[in-house]
């Protein structure tokens, strides 16, 4: 696709980000293909949560494998942190934690395994910090998106859209690149934003 012809659509609003789309796509399963790698969906993510959470805000920072608490051997990809404006000292706070596949390439895409990979980085921080009742996740495999808030005081989590008994579903997953979906995703991530999970908010999502 050349510049000339090219139109931004869902949260792809930059021609140089289209090939990380193109590329995490084409590699969806959902396509016929099992090879939606940590070189595919890395970059795609990076962008959309540098966009999402740009660091001239001054509230939220972006960091990558990190461990959950300081005991866990687990690493996610990106940690989103939160920095509380309210607090004299800026306190920071996880945000959101954000999972991807990141197994051999060779291997098909396990939505399960992705998402017991991002509900094994939550739990552990909430009971590690249990002045915190709810942390946000997000897991992204190829070009598709689901967002999911982790509660203390609950074994499941809620998703922000789709059927809450529902997991490992690829009908769950919304395209960034599609706008309806984006539409959606974008609405979702400000209304986290509005409700950022500190010590001094109660656990909120929507459906």
């Amino acid at each position: 696709m050349s510049l000339v012809n090219w139109q931004p659509h869902g949260l792809i609003r930059f021609f140089p980000h289209e090939c990380y789309y193109q590329e995490a796509y084409d590699a969806n399963i959902i396509h016929g293909t099992a090879n939606s790698s940590v070189r595919k969906t890395t970059p795609l993510m990076d962008m959309i949560l540098q966009s999402t959470f740009p660091l001239a805000d001054r509230i939220f920072g972006i960091g990558g494998r990190e461990a959950p608490v300081p005991t866990s051997d687990l690493e996610c990809n990106f940690i989103i942190d939160y920095f509380d404006v309210d607090t004299e000292s800026l306190k920071k706070s996880v945000f959101c934690f954000a999972e991807h596949k990141r197994e051999n390439p060779s291997q098909p895409i396990s939505l399960k395994e992705m998402e017991k990979q991002a509900k094994d980085c939550c739990k552990p921080y909430l009971n590690y910090n249990t002045s915190i009742s709810f942390i946000y996740a997000a897991t992204m495999a190829g070009a598709h998106l689901r967002l999911w808030t982790c509660f203390l005081e609950k074994p499941e989590w809620m998703p922000f859209w789709g059927d809450p008994e529902v997991e490992d579903d690829w009908g769950q997953y919304k395209d960034v690149g599609n706008d309806a979906d984006a539409q959606e995703i974008k609405q979702c991530f400000e209304h986290m934003k509005a409700f950022p999970p500190t010590s001094r908010t109660g656990p909120t999502y929507t459906t």
